[in-house]
């Protein structure tokens, strides 16, 4: 890692900055290969992350308990479904033989009704066709015998008779149909209390499977949560750049392409500086955060002269690099002070210029290598022209060279093809990304918000 600063370090030289990529244990190194601890298998939905990196895999150290606790959480979240479907199916299943017992008693009620009005009104023509029969029984006593007379009443007596039998068949029906709806409604009462308090066992059972769901839910997005962050700051599988340092690469590249288009800026022209300077984010040990702040602020050597560096005398009152004596240069992209004071972009929108936050940073950083490249920065010579620019060192520029472009020749393979434009996270992305105002670059008596007003800094290479 340079540990010096843009075009104040100029006065370095490729021998001390040799050394102090030696001391930092920093040079060329070759990509490493595919890691042993790769998410392979769980992809989780990140909206902070570009598009095109959703399913890109990672790798790193806490992969095990990260995707086990979140698979251990969507199996108690599947299981907590589970227990509230088969209990709301049960609920729904006693529920509709309830009301069919309801119905059936309904109508059985209706029935007993209307044969209870049916039998009064057969008792009613009973006792009618009795007094009838009494009557004919009793005529005539002791009288003359009209022949034709007897034949018509015994005539009328047998349909009397033959009426009062079929009455009395009917009578009897009916009063079976009342014992009948009787017996049903008796025992259509102990079912539906039967039924009722399995309702009430399954509707208890639903609130508390209801509660188990919402702790599930919620423990679900915690986990969910902790392997997205995990994620952006495990690395890139196959590679040693972090997720969330690569997103930022990517979305800073975009972000230029679309200001401007002719510098041809890729992610991996970024990585390229990122990986000489703080070996993206990581330098000293510390990680990136997932909302690109490193854990640990990345600060360099003091600009003092010593190791043949320029002598930059602090320009912010260690409000940035904690020195009030000598500049130093800071963050994941190593701006010193003074240029971040001019440079400094906010490409998280939150009104903020950090040098320590890698989107910040990156951003900045591109902007510099467009305003010192020029034209074409995806080819070599442009790109070598745009590091002179970061660092006027023909050792340094060539180091990002080669190392951008070993990013390169594995482009397709670390960042897959962005997708369509059809895509809806994509449009949602582009939606968002237009409705956003990039922060201009400050001049030097209008500083970011996150560096307080300095006076400009002695700086004989500009």
């Amino acid at each position: 890692m340079d540990l010096s600063c843009h075009r104040g370090r100029r006065a370095a030289g490729a021998s001390a900055l040799l050394l102090l990529l030696l001391i930092a244990g920093v040079g060329w190194h070759p990509l490493p290969a595919v890691g042993q601890d790769t998410d392979d298998t769980v992809i989780v939905e990140d909206g902070r992350l570009h598009p095109s990196l959703s399913g890109v895999q990672v790798a790193g150290a806490g992969r095990s308990d990260t995707v086990g606790g979140y698979r251990d959480a969507q199996g108690r979240l599947e299981a907590a479904r589970a227990d509230l479907a088969t209990t709301a199916s049960g609920i729904e299943a006693t529920t509709g033989q309830r009301d069919r017992l309801d119905a059936d008693v309904a109508a059985a009620s209706a029935e007993r009704t209307a044969t209870r009005v049916e039998i009064l009104d057969l008792r009613n023509s009973l006792r009618g066709l009795a007094v009838q029969s009494y009557k004919r029984g009793g005529s005539n006593p002791g009288g003359s015998i009209d022949l034709e007379a007897v034949d018509v009443e015994l005539r009328q007596q047998a349909m009397v008779n033959t009426v009062s039998t079929n009455k009395t068949l009917e009578l009897r029906s009916a009063l079976s149909t009342v014992d009948r709806t009787t017996a049903l409604i008796d025992a259509a009462a102990v079912t539906r209390a039967d039924l009722s308090s399995q309702l009430d066992e399954l509707s208890g059972r639903r609130l508390e499977e209801e509660g188990r769901l919402m702790l599930a839910v919620v423990e679900n997005e915690r986990s969910r949560a902790a392997l997205a962050d995990w994620r952006l700051g495990a690395d890139v599988a196959g590679t040693d750049i972090p997720l969330v340092v690569l997103d930022a690469y990517v979305k800073a590249a975009e972000r230029m392409g679309q200001e401007r288009p002719e510098c041809g800026l890729r992610w991996w022209g970024l990585a390229g500086i990122g990986k000489v300077e703080t070996r993206h984010a990581t330098y000293s040990g510390t990680r990136p955060g997932p909302d690109g702040v490193t854990l640990r602020q990345i600060i360099g050597i003091p600009l003092d002269g010593s190791n043949n560096t320029a002598v930059i005398t602090d320009t912010d009152g260690g409000f940035l690099d904690g020195d009030p004596v000598f500049d130093r240069a800071v963050g994941p992209m190593q701006f010193i002070p003074g240029t971040w004071r001019s440079l400094g972009r906010d490409a998280t929108g939150d009104g903020r210029a950090d040098p320590h936050n890698v989107y910040d940073a990156a951003f900045s950083a591109a902007g510099l290598l467009c305003r010192s490249g020029g034209e074409g920065l995806d080819r070599p010579e442009p790109l070598r022209r745009a590091a002179l620019g970061y660092n006027a060192s023909g050792y340094y520029a060539d180091l990002v060279v080669r190392t951008a472009f070993a990013y390169a020749d594995r482009a397709d393979t670390i960042v897959p093809p962005p997708p369509p434009a059809t895509d809806a996270a994509t449009l949602q992305y582009l939606a968002t990304l237009a409705g956003s105002t990039p922060t201009p670059p400050a001049g030097p008596s209008s500083p970011p918000s996150s560096v307080p007003p300095a006076p400009p800094p002695p700086d004989p290479a500009r």
